[in-house]
């Protein structure tokens, strides 16, 4: 890591146990390496990072990358993304990303399966999970295996313009929300999915992506 340089870190605290974890990483000495900030639905109980309220009722997971990505944007460099519940891995993988790469980068991908064509959908009523976005595919005739399936819960963004990479990842918002809500959701949020709706934003914006090979995941 950068000596003297503090790489932007986000993450969202929605719920008390999510919040306990961000609290507990706060409290750690490596913290202090990163300007952390947090959307989260209880901001008073932060004392130290930036925290901004979250407003939704229920959360979508869409809103992990709007906030995140919007930080970056809006500071204008480099940043991370984590899910609050494995920040305490960060430490570690400081090692692995390349924060002087232009390229996106993620830990993994869904477990054995890389890209969209591999899937094996779950049903509903006979309805298949990812019915709604073949068919966006089929219409768009974007092939399935161009759709890389990102295990989003700690990825790196190098700085640069992400407007376009934003317009496609958010064009598939209310698809993916509509699609949770017929399937229960994931605990208890909507928007699930949203590794694939990364995958459709990489590849309609071809910005340049790297999957970090990390064997302690």
């Amino acid at each position: 890591m950068e000596k003297n340089k503090n790489i932007l870190l986000t993450t969202c605290a929605v719920g008390d146990f999510y919040i306990e974890k961000v609290i507990k990483f706060q409290n750690t000495k490596f913290s202090k390496n990163f300007d952390l900030h947090i959307l989260t639905d209880k901001p008073h109980l932060f004392k130290k990072g930036k925290a901004d309220l979250y407003i939704e009722s229920t959360f979508n997971y869409f809103d992990k990358f709007r906030y995140g990505i919007g930080k970056i944007q809006q500071f204008k460099t480099l940043g991370l993304i984590y899910d609050a519940d494995v920040l305490e891995w960060i430490e570690g993988d400081m090692n692995y990303f390349e924060t002087n790469s232009n390229n996106i980068q993620y830990l993994n991908t869904w477990g054995s399966v890389n890209t969209f064509d591999e899937v094996k959908d779950v049903e509903s009523d006979g309805v298949s999970f990812f019915n709604f976005f073949r068919t966006i595919l089929k219409e768009e005739n974007i092939a399935e295996s161009s759709i890389v399936l990102i295990h989003e819960d700690r990825m790196f963004f190098p700085s640069q313009d992400y407007t376009e990479f934003m317009n496609y990842f958010l064009s598939l918002l209310n698809p993916f929300t509509e699609n949770s809500h017929t399937f229960w959701g994931h605990k208890g949020a909507v928007g699930n999915g949203e590794g694939a709706a990364l995958g459709y934003a990489l590849h309609k914006s071809q910005l340049t992506h790297k999957l970090i090979n990390y064997n302690s995941i």
